[in-house]
């Protein structure tokens, strides 16, 4: 059998949206910029060509344009593609929410929407 096949795991359905993030590292001081390339009411994946570790715990400041005021959810990062692994596909981290990060998709559909 040749090649790698890739088991999908994500349970929820994604948005495609663009918008800016501001990730802070638990335990680091200071934070640093991203852009977020999809969305589901589980996570979502950070465009990056240095993704944090697997197992990083972090807090994210979302910026969607729709909304005037940015929102924050925990999380953890679950899966990292890096630069020489992406292939076409866009180089990143894929950040599972917390329980209590989740969103309904009532919440996400009216951000698609705008």
């Amino acid at each position: 059998m040749s090649g790698t096949r890739v088991i999908e795991k994500r349970t929820d359905r994604r948005a495609t949206l663009d918008f800016p993030v501001r990730i802070e590292v638990e335990g680091v001081v200071g934070a640093n910029d991203f852009t977020a390339i999809n969305i589901s009411a589980g996570g979502v994946f950070i465009s990056t060509e240095h993704p944090y570790p697997v197992g990083t715990r972090l807090t994210l400041e979302m910026s969607v344009p729709a909304l005037e005021v940015p929102f924050q959810a925990n999380g953890t990062v679950v899966r990292c593609l890096p630069i020489h692994d992406a292939g076409e596909g866009a180089a990143g981290m894929g950040i599972q929410f917390s329980d209590e990060g989740r969103f309904d998709w009532d919440f996400l559909d009216k951000l698609m929407e705008s």
